[in-house]
């Protein structure tokens, strides 16, 4: 309309006119959907839209139009129509975010740059497959895609797949990638409407919650409109909700559709709202409330509530779902001071718990002497205990010096008590400092923190568990007894999570929504709906892939204007985001068959008045739904803590480590047993430990090497060998002696003993220290064997050395008690073999020192059964 008007009355105007009317008023046609009009397309919008993005309420002379113009007035007729029409005003301000059609110079150089890193990286990442023999799932696709090659030329195997492929059924395709789209095309390109085979798609784009796995529900409204490569797809949309109550599938009903767009849009990944059928029929009393919402001014408050809730479920299956880890460790905490049980599978952060901080900082300050905040953290870890005033007058005066010269200067600043706390731990810290490089970075670190006195300072048994787990991450990432990557390690300590308590069954659990996907619970609580999520760094490089291209944008150097296609990226990618937000939240809400409980805290004004939910938080989707309940919340009554002196936990100044536990006497049919009782460490020194790796070392040497070679004067001669090793191995001078004849008459014994001499002999498919590893329920395991064969009856013996010895007491007993305490492991271990090899095996314990021997079948397992990615 304004076009042609435009055109019509272009004489009548002022030849002073603003740029956007002069420049529309030189336009012959109607712009096109193409790049070339792209500017005509920006003079539109700029004409129809403020500098703000909204549309014109009227039109003057400041940018064109004269008061008594006619054009002025059929203008602002327009404007008042197309104000209803919110998909233009929005297409006109995405007009005004494109970016010019081509790279810049410059552009083209920082394009080159990142596209050649990421090259290298793909390189190294390659040479780490080569080397490690794994790799992840991401590179199977892509070997798969490649090895069926293109779709317009196809290899021998693509061609041999596509006649064998008859039936192809896909779940949870809201979630697919663009890679495996493109595997999904080549797996069924040639196929034919009426040739018989059949693609079977299933999936849910309002569940659609995965993009930061590359998965992208474009992909499935793309499928949906278009088809996958020439087939044709017959869309069904099933309404019906078999899970929730009525009240809430009408409550998600209502609150969805204004979250949810009214329609699908590919670009931003916009899913439009389905509504759903309550396949329940009844409807309930109205006083029996289905949905609640709980407000509260601060966040504290939340898990006060959670726990009330849980206590009020009753026998009810409850879940407490987050959108991320953070929103759950106060809940976490009060869940445990409350002693109520539940599950929570990769929630509980052991990185957050004091005994694994305490570790991290024990390890990188004896790996850095410079590191002076692990240094200061771990004299001020509970095994030391120094005072913030003994810290401050040991590092206050120099901020340079090392913290380790600090502590052996002659004149100390300490406190009496500090100088004590220190004079403690000191030797232990020097004894350490000395050993480095000598040992296994796990068997350094946890060796210095049992000397300290770490055990002594944690609280439970959980502790203890959650240190072994924290030194079994030590020991993997160990290259030459250092570290290779401080940053990679802190985040490698970040994925510990602690295990499940299987004790507390299912009746709560507590997990992120993106774990309760797919799942169902009586009742479900969302808590922290008003805290927005921790913002990302700007990538490196941002990229869009759509209808079969791809657009790189580089982020803009240090100090430079933002780079405009970048920008425009990450709008997309904004949108995408919020889009997925939606999403994520629709997910949760539809979890729970009966009873929904929403929590959300706000923040108020100083006015008192309670302040406007943050951007991209769940609250802020919900506001229409919620505000009502925030208008009439009270800052709850807090008791004021009493003012007095902090305290740090922390062991006493004189403390030493104590002795082993004594043995333990108890009485069986009248005869007294002596039993070890069991502890989780060692005490003392690693006399035993250092003794029982040796001893393998041997015993391996004898088995490879026969014998008949390793007879009893060749087992005397190496008493300097034993020496040796074990020096090597890190044992103390005092100590070597006593260990070098544990070793030689453990070799003797064994040699002279029956079953000791056929473990050793030459048997069929025999190994020694034999690595084995598989995946056992889902979860990886790795294990070393120490001695394993193929007898004359073809059953594989699976056999563990014991080195330790037995003072006193019933040894038959203590080698039954034994054989209890580790059949758990030999049966991991049988379980792992079945994976290699289809026959029977038998497990046995062999104690040198004792010549003892206990055995036993293995248990029966379905073999075999590992899935294409376990094999």
């Amino acid at each position: 309309l304004v076009l042609g008007e435009l055109r019509r009355l272009r004489d009548g105007f002022d030849s002073e006119l603003a740029a956007e009317v002069a420049l529309l008023r030189e336009m012959d046609c109607f712009p096109s959907a193409a790049i070339e009009d792209l500017d005509k397309w920006n003079i539109v919008a700029d004409l129809l839209l403020t500098t703000s993005g909204t549309l014109r309420k009227r039109v003057d002379k400041s940018i064109g139009f004269p008061p008594t113009h006619p054009l002025k007035t059929r203008c602002e007729q327009l404007l008042a129509r197309l104000q209803r029409d919110d998909a233009l005003v929005e297409t006109l301000k995405r007009f005004r975010e494109l970016p010019a059609p081509r790279f810049s110079d410059s552009q083209w150089q920082a394009m080159q740059a990142s596209v050649s890193v990421l090259a290298l990286a793909v390189a190294e990442l390659q040479i780490v497959f080569r080397e490690s023999g794994r790799v992840d799932f991401a590179e199977l696709l892509i070997r798969a895609s490649g090895a069926l090659g293109k779709i317009d030329s196809p290899t021998d195997l693509a061609l041999a797949m596509g006649h064998r492929i008859q039936h192809v059924l896909v779940d949870e395709f809201q979630d697919t990638s663009y890679t495996q789209f493109e595997l999904l095309e080549k797996l069924t390109a040639g196929w034919e409407p009426v040739d018989g085979r059949t693609l079977f798609l299933v999936g849910d784009p309002m569940q659609s919650i995965y993009r930061f796995r590359q998965a992208d529900v474009s992909l499935f409204l793309k499928a949906r409109i278009e088809g996958i490569g020439e087939l044709r797809l017959e869309p069904l949309t099933l309404s019906v909700n078999f899970r929730s109550r009525r009240e809430i599938v009408e409550w998600v009903n209502e609150t969805f559709t204004g979250i949810l767009p009214a329609k699908d849009d590919l670009e931003s990944g916009a899913v439009a709202y389905c509504l759903s059928t309550a396949a329940e029929t009844v409807k309930h009393e109205e006083t029996e409330r289905r949905v609640d919402v709980h407000a509260f001014l601060n966040p504290l408050d939340e898990a006060a509530r959670v726990i009330e809730l849980v206590k009020a479920a009753g026998d009810a299956k409850i879940a407490v779902l987050v959108r991320a880890r953070p929103h759950l460790i106060a809940i976490v905490s009060a869940l445990k001071r409350n002693k109520i049980p539940f599950q929570a599978i990769e929630i509980d952060q052991l990185s957050e718990r004091a005994v694994i901080e305490d570790l991290m900082a024990l390890t990188l300050a004896l790996l850095h002497p410079g590191d002076r905040v692990s240094w200061l953290a771990i004299l001020r870890a509970p095994w030391c205990g120094l005072t913030l005033q003994d810290l401050h007058a040991l590092a206050g005066p120099d901020h340079h010096a090392a913290v380790w010269d600090l502590l052996r200067q002659e004149n100390s600043p300490l406190s009496e008590d500090g100088k004590a706390r220190v004079a403690r731990i000191l030797p232990v810290l020097q004894h350490a400092i000395a050993e480095r490089a000598r040992r296994p970075l796990r068997e350094w670190v946890e060796n210095v923190w049992l000397r300290l006195g770490g055990p002594a300072c944690v609280a439970d048994e959980t502790a203890l568990e959650d240190a072994a787990a924290y030194f079994d991450l030590l020991e993997g990432l160990d290259r030459g007894s250092d570290l290779a990557d401080f940053a990679w390690f802190r985040e490698q300590v970040a994925t510990l999570f602690a295990q499940p308590d299987a004790r507390a069954g299912d009746v709560l659990q507590v997990m992120t929504i993106h774990k309760a996907k797919g799942l169902e619970f009586d009742t479900v609580i969302l808590p922290g709906l008003g805290s927005p999520p921790r913002g990302d760094e700007p990538a490196l490089l941002l990229w869009l892939e759509q209808r079969g291209q791809l657009l790189l944008a580089p982020i803009s150097a240090s100090g430079k204007d933002a780079d405009p296609i970048y920008k425009y990226l990450e709008r997309i990618e904004r949108r995408k985001v919020e889009s997925e937000t939606a999403r994520l939240l629709y997910v949760a809400a539809t979890r729970t068959r009966s009873q929904l409980h929403l929590l959300g805290s706000l923040r108020t004004k100083d006015d008192g008045s309670v302040m406007e939910p943050a951007a991209g938080s769940f609250l802020k989707l919900l506001w229409p739904v919620v505000a009502a309940a925030f208008s009439n919340v009270r800052r709850a009554e807090t008791k004021e803590e009493s003012a007095g002196i902090r305290t740090i936990h922390r062991v006493p100044a004189g403390w030493t480590v104590p002795a082993p536990p004594p043995p333990v006497i108890w009485t069986r049919k009248g005869v007294e047993v002596l039993e070890i009782a069991p502890v989780a460490f060692e005490w003392v020194g690693d006399r035993l430990r250092y003794t029982g790796t040796a001893l393998h070392g041997f015993l391996q040497r004898i088995a490879r090497e026969g014998l008949e070679i390793w007879n009893e004067n060749t087992v005397r001669a190496n008493r300097g060998v034993y020496r040796m090793v074990l020096g090597n191995l890190g044992m103390p001078p005092a100590e070597i002696e006593q260990a070098v004849g544990d070793v030689e008459r453990a070799l003797l014994k064994t040699r002279r003993d029956v079953k000791g001499r056929w473990i050793l002999e030459r048997h069929a498919d025999a190994e020694c220290e034999l690595p084995i590893s598989g995946l056992i329920q889902g979860k990886l395991y790795t294990a070393v064997i120490d001695r394993t064969f193929v007898d004359e009856e073809g059953v594989r013996w699976i056999i563990d050395y014991k080195t330790g010895e037995h003072a006193g007491g019933d040894v038959e007993t203590f080698l039954n008690k034994e054989k209890e305490r580790y059949e758990e492991q030999l049966g991991r271990y049988a379980r792992l073999m079945f994976q290699r090899e289809d026959r029977p095996i038998r497990l046995a314990l062999y104690f040198p020192l004792l010549s003892g021997w206990r055995e036993w079948a293995a248990p029966v397992v379905l073999r075999r059964q590992a899935s294409l990615f376990e094999l």
